[in-house]
């Protein structure tokens, strides 16, 4: 398959990370992707999840709604106090196993030479994470959101398989995505329409980066559709 018809959607074993400023799309997108994993844990800052996940707001609502709950599940976690929370929420989804970790303004979490420990072991080992008991040894994988890609801690981007990036202003976040993706891929930016997107496969640098509308994303066309597919665990 091309990269201009590859599905923009969130495959199992794959990290990434979405840059952009407010309001250009990011969050739109990352509701799209999310949509067709299994199992889904988002801090969730803005509340901006509650139509496709279960929001809970604090541990004991986590456990609570984990317990009875089977299957396919998304939960959008919010509180005003996340950075006290953001230690124990890594924690869990190091132990549940099998889940893509959501974690939007993640500069809020790290910073470019900081990370905790159990944030580090999901980003650097999350395909060993150990999971629970019907979770086996299936991977943890991270979607990283920011607006600041120079601000995020080095490990997100280096771990990172694939790069969404929507409208970036700052020199400095433009001058770190030429240095780490590549210049070709940073020029521009600056410019993208609202809700336009450069995609790159990192791990397959030879395709080269393309820019992307939703309506130009295979497998993203009918959201509700894919809404549908969940459980009615989903709902409460």
């Amino acid at each position: 398959m091309s990269l201009v018809d590859r599905p923009v959607i969130r495959r199992p074993g794959q990290n990434a990370v979405v840059f952009g400023l407010k309001g250009s799309g990011k969050t739109y997108l990352v509701r799209r992707l999310l949509l067709h994993h299994p199992r889904v844990l988002i801090v969730d800052p803005h509340r901006e999840y509650g139509s496709v996940a279960v929001e809970v707001s604090s541990p004991q609502e986590l456990t609570d709604y984990l317990e009875g709950t089977a299957g396919r599940w998304r939960i959008a976690y919010f509180n005003t106090h996340l950075e006290d929370d953001f230690e124990l929420l890594t924690r869990a989804a190091w132990s549940i196993g099998n889940l893509l970790f959501v974690v939007e303004e993640v500069d809020r979490f790290c910073s470019p030479t900081w990370i905790s420990d159990s944030f580090f072991q999901i980003v650097n080992y999350g395909r060993h994470a150990p999971g629970g008991e019907l979770a086996g040894s299936r991977p943890v994988d991270y979607l990283a959101v920011s607006r600041t890609p120079a601000d995020v801690h080095r490990s997100l981007t280096r771990q990172a398989y694939e790069i969404y990036c929507f409208t970036i202003a700052e020199p400095r976040d433009i001058d770190y995505l030429s240095r780490w993706v590549s210049r070709d891929f940073a020029e521009g930016l600056s410019t993208l329409p609202p809700q336009h997107h450069r995609f790159m496969d990192l791990y397959n640098r030879l395709k080269g980066w393309r820019d992307l509308t939703p309506r130009e994303a295979p497998g993203v066309d009918h959201p509700d559709a894919d809404e549908a597919d969940a459980d009615e665990g989903d709902r409460v």
